[in-house]
């Protein structure tokens, strides 16, 4: 493999790891793994597999004397992002392979990020409509106007609260919360405080 990078004027830095547990501590700076699929700790696709759980955004090539189309379909089906038989590639081939390995494995840990911040900016939505209540108002001459600053520069949810509620004897009862800390716990609590004050007025 070391030649045909030398060949191919590929200016990689390679590292070899003999088994599955020897290359774990080598893999903090490393952007592609060629993986074989028979070492002395690993046979068959299960090496994929524990690559993918210790370093999931890690690119894996398969790169073994196996050649199985299905094997390989598989290999991709399990994470590895091509699969190569040893003997049938030079170093043109197997530069470009590497590179574009590189780049999707970091396209797809972009998109793993980019569907976590979705997630967590849903959840955070869904928790801010619970702190921000629509006033019980039955006198068409009240109504409730509320603003609110942010006091950091992070943005992070907080869980401070208010509510308004007009009860049916006629009084206005409002009520402003002030919850310490940041963060969905925090709204959470806030959500909680809020529901548990307007069901106690009511």
């Amino acid at each position: 493999v070391e030649e045909k990078f030398l060949d191919a004027g590929a200016a990689f830095a390679m590292r070899r790891a003999r088994t599955l547990a020897e290359a774990g501590p080598l893999l903090d700076d490393v952007g592609c793994v060629l993986l074989d699929l028979e070492l002395p700790d690993s046979r068959g696709l299960s090496g994929v597999h524990a690559l993918r759980d210790i370093a999931p955004a890690l690119a894996v090539v398969v790169l073994t004397g196996l050649s199985d189309e299905h094997l390989g379909e598989q290999a991709v089906r399990s994470g590895a992002q091509d699969y190569l038989v040893k003997g049938q590639v030079d170093g043109h081939l197997l530069q470009r392979v590497v590179r574009y390995a590189v780049e999707r494995s970091k396209a797809e840990e972009t998109q793993r990020q980019l569907a976590t911040a979705r997630l967590y900016a849903a959840e955070n939505a869904r928790l801010e409509r619970g702190l921000l209540p629509s006033p019980v108002l039955r006198d068409s001459r009240l109504s409730v106007t509320a603003r609110y600053r942010s006091g950091g520069q992070q943005m992070l949810l907080g869980g401070d609260f208010y509510d308004v509620v007009e009860a049916a004897d006629g009084w206005v009862h409002a009520v402003v919360g002030d919850v310490c800390g940041r963060g969905p716990d925090e709204a959470a609590l806030g959500v909680c405080l809020r529901v548990a004050w307007r069901t106690m007025i009511l």
